[in-house]
Order: C-alpha cells, then structure tokens, then sequence
C-alpha cells in the first residue's frame, strides 16, 4: 500500500507499507498500542458499546435536566407574578387610602 504520512507542520513523505497482521491503535494521551486486527476489532467494538451506553445515560440526564430547568422556570414566573399581584393590591389600597383622606 502507498501512503503518505506526517513528518512535522506540513512535511509529508511518501511510504510503502507492506500488509501485516498488526495495526495501531492511537489510544490518546500520546499513546498507541499494537494489537493484532482480531483483538483491534474487538477492542474497538467494546469501546462503541460502552459509548452507546453512555451516550443512552447523557440523553437521560439530559432530558431530566431539562425538565428541571423548566420547573424552575415556572416557579421563578410564578413568584414574580404573584410578587407584581401583591405589589398592585399594596399601591391600590395605597390609592384607596390617599383618596379617602383627601375627601
């Protein structure tokens, strides 16, 4: 197979690479394992059911989350409503007040 590859920031080379029953596994953190294709595969297939599960508990979470933001929401405009409905009862009696004793 002919590839190119990565040397450094835009430096690539050009390369043969002759069949093999192993491959590389980039890992992360600056680490890459060899395994040989069956273990690769199953290794790799294990990691996409773990993410599947994963990816299940988020969108659980997720949707809970949400629904909480939204009860919460209601009950902060529940209370600025209720806070807006005692403050114009106040001023009206306020009103009431100012205009019975002018009379």
């Amino acid at each position: 197979m002919q590839t190119r590859f990565n040397l450094a920031d835009n430096v690539f080379a050009n390369a043969e690479v002759a069949p093999d029953d192993r491959v590389c596994v980039w890992l992360g953190a600056e680490v890459m394992l060899e395994y040989s294709y069956s273990e690769a595969v199953e290794m790799l297939a294990k990691r996409i059911e773990e993410a599947e599960v994963k990816e299940v508990e988020l969108k659980e979470d997720l949707s809970w989350l949400r629904e909480n933001i939204i009860i919460a929401e209601v009950n902060t405009s529940r209370s600025f409503n209720y806070d807006v409905r005692r403050r114009r009862a106040a001023g009206e009696e306020a009103t009431d007040a100012v205009a019975v004793a002018s009379s």
